[in-house]
């Protein structure tokens, strides 16, 4: 029992360890990341190449934005530079060598990192490194351990902190110093962003109450079966409580239910307060989340934990491709900074480009389902949009263009385009010229061109070989809807023309190489599978492909193949043997192969032996 129960614990130690450590890489990243996206904004910049009051004023301002978004996740960003004493918190600016002295910061350190904390709060300085010697910013991050720490708690199984130059830092607020005396039972992990180590000590395990817990439970074993009795009576008798309350959330807001037929919500989304603003976040190319179905739950994922610490956020996973986060109580400048934040990190950390839209303040719970339907119209503009990670109504009630069409006209285009029927786009081109006003001025012409851009940029990504990029320009020169629509059409051509020669090329490619296959096989005892694998298809697309191309289906085209080599061989071979004429030609019985012979010559092969050597 012993054994089982160190067996056990060992395996649980080793999946919260890995489990945590993952969570603080995750953080730890967005802390990075932050400190990167402030050092390449040109308020920055600019402020470091010229220090002048109102280059200092733009980036007080700048932090003050950036911290309200910072701030809900637990830390705040603070920055000078190292030519000057002044330094800039997001509440004031201060004298940079009081304040480091305040903080207990060494600023004569051969570092570029340093590492101070109280009880609360812990501050990393993050200086220039050496192989940076033309940079000259300061960064202070300042942590709050009890919100940016907060779903790292381990205490049950040991204690976790942050070591730097052997002095270790505790991620748990505490009166007392952390003391790391024993390191037997010590895990230490090298932080990926920042020069230090995550040092995990494993708390002293007594297994013997585990051992008693065992033999207690065989003790208790029918009261635990009475309970669960009971469990499963009440189960029948309330099953909405058994209901998963998130479920319940997605199932509200998608319509699927009512309030009236809902007992609960989760108990995040039940605290949050009115005023609310949902943010539905979705894969940028939706029409192809195949190519994404390894990234993108790594993705939610990280969208989730990043968020995760706020009470202000609750999230419901939509589908697939999408996912919708409810904010409450934040200003709209706050959810759109913040996010175009976390979605151009995602963009540059995933290589995965997101979009998301925010609907309408939400004052009342019954509203909840239609402000999703307008954030999936709103979603409808992302590629009209698609230099922003946030699309905000006003965005399309301000332009509200004459000249948009919807993602539904656009992938029946795309789809027409792809498979080369260029009648069936020119039809569906007409249709959404139709209401467009002929004398529309340049700048929507213009906007009409990038849309069109847009649409033919998503479908010659998926042709490869066909350079588009020139073209782009010239539809971003038209100024006239006319002129725009022949342009768009002499393209749509262009690209129906390429795929029918690479349709036609294909099956040219194709043909020959069933031909060459059947030539060097026929002799061989082979079937459409041994094809299907030899041309890299399944066996019901090589099916399709063979009769396409060769004009007959696999079997009866086979048999009439070897017939007529049989014949060849007959003809050029007088004292040859039928049995020996059906093993060179594939068959493994003369008398399948005589029956197979007089069906496609009309007469046996004997038959046709003879009338050759009377013909000779």
């Amino acid at each position: 029992v012993y054994k089982k129960e160190e067996k056990n614990y060992n395996k649980y130690l080793i999946s919260q360890i890995e489990e945590k450590k993952r969570i603080f890489q995750l953080k730890t990243d967005l802390l990075y990341s932050s400190i990167l996206d402030l050092k390449n904004e040109n308020t920055f910049l600019e402020y470091e190449s010229n220090p002048t009051p109102y280059n200092l004023l733009k980036v007080f301002k700048t932090l003050k934005i950036k911290n309200s978004f910072f701030s809900k996740f637990g830390y705040k960003i603070s920055f000078g530079n190292s030519d000057s004493n002044i330094f800039i918190t997001p509440e004031e600016t201060v004298n940079k060598n009081d304040f480091f002295t305040t903080l207990k910061f060494q600023l004569n350190s051969k570092d570029n990192l340093q590492i101070t904390d109280d009880e609360s709060t812990m501050y990393l300085l993050n200086f220039p490194s050496k192989l940076e010697t033309l940079q000259k910013s300061l960064w202070l991050i300042t942590i709050d351990k009890s919100i940016f720490f907060s779903d790292i708690k381990t205490k049950d199984i040991g204690q976790w902190a942050i070591e730097k130059n052997n002095n270790f830092y505790s991620i748990m607020p505490s009166l007392e110093k952390l003391k790391i005396s024993n390191k037997k039972n010590l895990y230490i992990f090298k932080d990926n962003a920042f020069d230090f180590n995550l040092i995990f000590q494993q708390k002293k395990h007594n297994l013997f109450p585990n051992i008693f817990f065992d033999i207690l439970k065989i003790l208790i074993l029918t009261t635990a079966i009475f309970i669960c009795i009971l469990k499963i009576f009440n189960f029948f008798q309330n099953p909405i409580i058994y209901i998963n309350q998130r479920k319940n959330l997605k199932d509200y807001i998608l319509g699927i239910k009512s309030v009236k037929d809902i007992d609960s919500f989760t108990e995040k989304f039940e605290n949050l307060k009115f005023p609310l603003r949902l943010v539905l976040i979705e894969l940028f190319d939706s029409d192809t989340p195949e190519l994404y179905t390894d990234t993108l739950p790594i993705v939610k994922d990280y969208l989730i934990t990043s968020l995760n610490n706020s009470s202000q956020y609750e999230y419901v996973d939509i589908d697939y491709k999408s996912i919708l986060f409810i904010v409450s109580e934040e200003a709209l400048i706050d959810i759109d900074d913040g996010f175009s934040f976390l979605l151009e990190h995602v963009q540059k950390k995933y290589n995965l480009k997101l979009t998301a839209s925010v609907s309408n303040e939400i004052f009342y719970l019954d509203t909840l389902p239609k402000e999703y339907i307008k954030c999936k119209r709103i979603l409808n503009f992302k590629f009209l949009y698609s230099s922003y990670f946030v699309i905000l109504e006003s965005f399309t009630n301000k332009n509200n263009p004459s000249f948009f069409y919807s993602i539904d006209i656009e992938n029946k285009l795309a789809n027409r385009l792809l498979n080369g029927n260029f009648l069936g786009c020119k039809k569906i081109i007409d249709e959404i010229f139709e209401d467009i006003d002929s004398n529309l001025d340049k700048n929507k012409v213009n906007d009409f061109s990038l849309l069109l851009c847009n649409t033919l940029g998503r479908v010659t990504s998926q042709l490869g070989e066909f350079d588009i990029n020139n073209k782009i320009d010239i539809h971003i020169k038209e100024t006239s809807i006319p002129n725009l629509k022949n342009t768009f059409l002499k393209f749509c051509k262009e690209i129906c023309d390429l795929k029918q020669v690479e349709e036609n090329s294909t099956n040219i490619e194709i043909k020959n190489k069933i031909q060459q296959y059947l030539e060097d096989n026929y002799s061989n005892d082979f079937s459409l599978e041994d094809l299907s694998e030899y041309l890299g298809f399944s066996f019901r697309y090589t099916s399709l492909l063979f009769k396409k191309n060769m004009g007959d289906n696999f079997k009866n085209y086979l048999n009439l193949f070897r017939i007529n080599k049989s014949k060849e061989i007959i003809q050029n071979n007088k004292n040859i043997k039928i049995k020996e004429v059906a093993e060179l030609v594939g068959y493994n019985s003369s008398n399948t192969f005589i029956r197979i012979f007089k069906k496609y010559e009309g007469i046996s092969p004997a038959r046709f032996f003879l009338e050759n050597i009377t013909d000779n």
